[in-house]
């Protein structure tokens, strides 16, 4: 379940036309650049004994700075409401369950910040409700702000995009 949480997050899944009829198998492709999310993709792959393969990322003789991905996932475990988080029910979730999905959005969509709170970023406000509505329900609070669209904004990698709205959780102890 901790590799739905990446694929909701950086992953994407299959063509709907691919039933794995052939191999027994499906896949979720990623992209990364950062090297945290590249070893806590392979890690969740080895316990979950789903194989990994390196796609070439060289394209017309240009490195495109990221590493790409594909996951092989057996037919039956392949998930395909990984996108959302619709693939559970938060009516029954266990409080270890829901401590686990806590603590493992922040290596996705996430982070840590400085003062030791879980910060959680989406566009999928569905997403972020079901975040919020964990946090609540194992005692801590969820607090939401809006990150406004914007246009021409310069990106980390350098090029200017337009971005879409997203929200932020922020998810903390609460102190009573």
């Amino acid at each position: 379940e901790r590799l739905y949480i990446a694929v909701q997050a950086d992953g994407s899944l299959c063509s709907e036309a691919y039933t794995g009829g052939r191999t027994g198998m499906k896949h979720y492709r990623f992209s990364f650049s950062k090297r945290r999310k590249i070893n806590r993709l392979l890690y969740l792959c080895g316990q979950a004994e789903w194989h990994v393969s390196e796609i070439n990322t060289v394209e017309s003789g240009t490195e495109t700075g990221g590493r790409s991905f594909y996951v092989y996932v057996p037919v039956e475990q392949y998930n395909t409401l990984a996108k959302t988080f619709d693939w559970f029910d938060l009516d029954k979730i266990s409080y270890e369950w829901a401590m686990d999905f806590l603590d493992e959005i922040k290596h996705w969509d996430g982070n840590i910040t400085k003062n030791c709170r879980i910060r959680y970023i989406s566009t999928n406000k569905a997403c972020v409700d079901k975040v919020v509505a964990i946090a609540h329900l194992t005692g801590h609070r969820g607090h939401v702000t809006v990150i406004p669209a914007r246009s021409n904004v310069s990106m980390p990698s350098g090029h200017i995009s337009n971005t879409k709205e997203a929200y932020q959780v922020y998810i903390s102890d609460r102190p009573y």
